[in-house]
């Protein structure tokens, strides 16, 4: 079998042994011969480098037999006992954007059929960019018995497959099944992994890396969603990447993201357990991608946040926005109304807030904790939870929708996904966000108290936020809040959704501007800032909690804890009428200037500079929006300096001009050095700068 298609510069090509799919600035090959794919050739085309020195090409996935019983089922690794080869293979092609989320994009499937099933090995290409992912879908051939909501439907039906075996993915003595790999890279590489948590309820320290040399009689399992690996002897390298959530949320027995074994990587588990695969029609895997970059760490970095930017393309009508939500204040469901939203959103619009969002207390249900730890079963409990609540709301949603919509506002609401019986009821939570959508116009849901148990309950929920986002023309901003509990993390299948990073309350002690700058700023290097949002609390509450405390809220102020969260999208977690004047002059001066540059801020690379965030140091972002341009934000917290030198991304012995937009400085002109690095000032505590850069282009 030959086959050959095209799309603008991407390509794949298969010779009936051979397989090759690239583009003119990444290409890989694997052979097909035999019962598994083996990796042959990993290319960077415009150094004209391969990065498999190897000879012996390595395959990643095979097909084994249960001893007991004769049943023949995936496994990713090396197979024990007997393998099975593929029937055959076929390959068909197709363009996506992804609803407009993605950057148009090149779609091989590469179907793999066996005796009672079929593997549908899926390539993601991107036209012109170093970007190559890819997934491993599995369907069996025969029909099982539909799995039934128990919710909804009575006892589910949970049949079986007869035969034994431990795992989905064949696991190696001291590693398991793997996704990908890597074979015969080059010995001289140093390699650095990042690992993220979500849960943030539960943690406050978000980020952190681990570094090493490849060597030949080692072998590593590292948790965590990025593997830089960077070839020592010249100035390129390239990026894996496991798409999949945080260690926290990990399913189907997987215990960590990438294996390095001497100078192969294998990126490790499919998330997919034996007794999963076992009541499963279909599954997809956690997913990986490669990207190439050339350069320094800096190039890396700027790598992959074209890979994030190519999955989710940046709309500022979508991820440009200020929101207010109501549960900030800690005065949950008690006080949602009609009157009291009447009241709020005459502040929003006078503040020039961009969407309001009704926390719980909107709907007729009320949340109860399940015996399993989580808030679900909605629908069993009450089939009209998700009904506008009749008394806080004697005539729907519609007045207050208005009145949003008359102050230029969004309106949003809080929902919670049924998490009953892996989101049984997946179906019916999109139908009732898209039918909230079409009669008030709802443009932002924050998806909260979900609890993800198994790779299926992922799939239905990846499935629920799909079908919304077709529905509503990708009109809709959906929030995931990923504060606790088991959710999809950073790098799931998140691409239709904002971030609700974190829950920070003045009532529990547990919110400081510093706090939520630093986690902001830990993210920014690895993760687009505009899906984000990052909170600000009325800095006035509960102040004699932190009495003598000199990183106090109150003591930062309101208008520093708002400019903290300005290279993001800022989260006014609280009820504005609990304002106080000063404070609600404070924001009245500061959104409406800040509003102006928002979108061409988040529109460019957001990258931390300055001091990791600490409450005393001098810290920051640059926001790159083009060649030598983009926007500056000095922050100074507690210390007794006046001055600080910043090395600036992509500026070394730039001549730039300044333009002071907000907070302290002045216009000016000036200079960085052969480092990249230029000088600030700001006097006092807790102030900083908000500047538009340019460089000075000769005469």
């Amino acid at each position: 079998m030959n086959f050959a298609k095209t799309y603008e510069d991407c390509y794949v090509s298969f010779d009936g042994s051979n397989l090759t799919i690239g583009n003119n600035r990444i290409e890989r090959s694997w052979e097909m011969k035999g019962e598994v794919p083996r990796s042959l050739s990993f290319r960077n085309k415009r150094m004209e480098k391969e990065w498999f020195s190897d000879p012996n090409p390595a395959g990643w996935l095979s097909v084994g037999k249960s001893a007991s019983a004769g049943e023949t089922i995936p496994n990713s690794g090396k197979a024990s006992g007997t393998a099975e080869e593929p029937m055959d293979c076929t390959i068909t092609t197709h363009t996506d954007d992804d609803f407009g989320f993605a950057v148009p994009h090149f779609v091989i499937d590469v179907e793999l059929e066996y005796h009672s099933w079929k593997a549908i090995w899926r390539h993601i290409i991107y036209p012109g960019l170093p970007i190559l992912r890819n997934s491993i879908i599995l369907e069996k051939k025969s029909p099982i018995a539909s799995d039934h909501c128990a919710g909804s439907r009575g006892k589910q039906e949970r049949p079986g497959i007869a035969g034994m075996y431990e795992t989905l993915f064949e696991k190696e003595s001291n590693g398991e099944g793997y996704i990908d790999v890597l074979p015969g890279l080059p010995i001289h590489c140093k390699w650095k992994s990042v690992c993220f948590q979500d849960a943030t309820d539960h943690h406050n320290n978000l980020v952190s890396s681990q570094e090493g040399l490849l060597y030949s009689n080692e072998k590593s399992h590292l948790s965590g969603n990025l593997l830089f690996v960077k070839d020592s002897m010249h100035e390129d390298g390239f990026l894996a990447v496991k798409e999949g959530p945080t260690p926290v949320a990990y399913q189907g027995g997987v215990t960590h993201d990438f294996e390095i074994c001497g100078n192969n990587i294998l990126t490790s588990g499919g998330g997919i357990s034996a007794e999963e695969w076992r009541k499963a029609q279909t599954m997809t895997t956690y997913g990986s991608a490669v990207v190439l970059w050339e350069g320094d760490g800096e190039d890396a970095i700027l790598a992959l946040q074209q890979y994030h930017r190519a999955i989710h393309r940046y709309n500022p009508e979508r991820d440009a926005f200020v929101m207010c939500n109501t549960w900030g204040d800690r005065s949950k469901s008690v006080i949602i109304n009609e009157d009291f939203m009447r009241k709020e959103l005459s502040l929003a619009e006078s503040l020039r807030i961009s969407c309001y969002q009704i926390d719980a207390g909107w709907q007729e249900g009320v949340s109860t904790v399940s015996a399993q730890g989580g808030i679900e079963g909605y629908y069993r409990s009450n089939p009209n939870y998700w009904h506008v609540n009749g008394k806080g709301f004697p005539k729907g949603l519609q007045p207050v929708a208005e009145q949003a919509k008359s102050g230029n506002m969004d309106l949003g609401l809080w929902f919670s996904p049924d998490s009953l019986d892996d989101f049984c009821n997946w179906r019916k939570d999109a139908d009732t966000l898209v039918n909230l959508y079409r009669e008030y116009g709802i443009k932002a849901f924050k998806l909260d108290a979900i609890h993800i148990r198994s790779k299926k309950g992922e799939e239905n929920l990846f499935r629920m936020m799909r079908e919304v986002t077709e529905e509503t023309d990708g009109k809709v901003i959906l929030n995931l809040d990923v504060t606790a509990q088991t959710r999809n993390g950073y790098y799931g299948r998140v691409q239709y959704a904002s971030l609700f990073l974190e829950n920070r309350y003045t009532d529990w002690h547990n919110y400081y501007p510093h706090w939520t700058l630093r986690n902001l700023w830990m993210l920014s290097g690895y993760y687009p800032t505009f899906r984000l949002q990052t909170e600000f609390l009325n800095v006035n509450r509960n102040r004699e909690l932190y009495s003598g405390d000199a990183l106090a809220p109150s003591v930062c102020g309101m208008e520093y804890a708002f400019a903290v969260t300005m290279f993001s999208n800022p989260l006014a977690w609280m009820t504005l009428t609990g304002l106080d004047k000063a404070s609600r002059n404070t924001l009245e001066r500061m959104i409406p200037i800040y509003r102006n540059y928002q979108s061409d801020i988040l529109s460019g690379i957001v990258l931390p500079i300055g001091e990791e965030p600490s409450g005393t140091g001098w810290t920051g972002f640059q926001s790159i929006t083009g060649d030598g341009k983009g926007y500056l934000l000095i922050l100074k917290e507690r210390n007794d300096g006046e001055r600080h030198s910043y090395a600036l991304w992509k500026m070394k012995d730039r001549e730039i001009k300044l333009h002071r937009l907000m907070g302290q400085g002045e216009d000016r002109m000036a200079k960085t050095d052969g480092a990249g690095r230029m000088e600030f000032c700001l006097t006092g505590n807790f102030q900083y700068a908000l500047y538009a850069y340019e460089k000075v282009t000769e005469s």
